[in-house]
């Protein structure tokens, strides 16, 4: 399922906050002790940085496919 597909079901906005909470899921899987209680800033850092770019990564997708759905 792509991410305009997603957007049709639960709309833009609601396909751009599932996307920043799955990056936020990824970011605190992969960073190194979030889930003891002793991260460190840059841990805090990565986390939220994994949920911004997956955010603007499907705002980009979708703003381009609208676009493309317009006709240029």
């Amino acid at each position: 399922m792509t991410v305009t597909h997603i957007a049709r079901r639960i709309g833009v906005l609601g396909a751009i906050a599932l996307a920043f909470a799955i990056g936020l899921v990824y970011g605190a899987a992969k960073s190194q002790d979030t889930w003891f209680g002793q991260a460190s800033p840059k841990s805090h850092i990565f986390v939220l940085a994994s949920a911004l770019i997956l955010a603007a990564y499907a705002a980009l997708c979708l703003g381009v496919a609208r676009i493309a759905r317009k006709g240029g």
